[in-house]
């Protein structure tokens, strides 16, 4: 079983194509019908869209094109980034409000707790020293204390009245 084409490439093709079309129809078929029909594909059709050229025609325009979609991708990922950051931003502008907020509280509880305290040690301190021990002797202290500074007031008075009759006397 041959299905190969006999040297003589384009003659006995459509022979064998007429004997065994079933046997033909395979994917091998196909790729010799296209080797046998060089006379077809040697002229071009008139039909066939003309190829466009490999190179840009116009380079600056094309350079101009890549650059933009160039720098859009940028501005793209730009964009992405700032969003980013602002939200960012904003979530440690929330974070800084709640430690204030925090803070503070705990601020304000630890100055309660401060003054209460302060409160409950003044009564404690009050209560123990209402009534010392030491103060009917500092009162009796005070007295005796004003008692010698009037004397010692009335002994300057009289040194001075000494003192002013001497000298009345002695320019008389």
């Amino acid at each position: 079983m041959d299905y190969f084409p006999s040297s003589s490439a384009g003659t006995s093709s459509s022979v064998e194509n007429s004997q065994r079309p079933s046997e033909r129809l395979s994917g091998s078929s196909v790729l010799w019908a296209h080797l046998l029909r060089k006379d077809v594909l040697a002229s071009p059709a008139k039909t066939d869209l003309p190829l466009p050229p490999l190179a840009p025609v116009n380079k600056s325009a094309t350079s101009t094109r890549i650059l933009l979609l160039d720098t859009q991708a940028h501005l793209q990922k730009f964009g992405q980034a700032v969003d980013d950051l602002t939200s960012k931003v904003e979530g440690a502008k929330h974070e800084i409000v709640t430690v204030k907020t925090l803070f503070k509280q705990d601020r304000e509880v630890l100055m309660n707790d401060i003054v209460d305290r302060l409160n409950r040690s003044q009564s404690e301190i009050q209560k123990s020293i209402s009534k010392p021990a030491q103060a009917s002797k500092l009162e009796d202290f005070q007295n005796n204390f004003e008692l010698r500074l009037e004397s010692m007031d009335q002994r300057l008075n009289a040194i001075q009245m000494v003192n002013f009759h001497f000298i009345s006397f002695c320019t008389a």
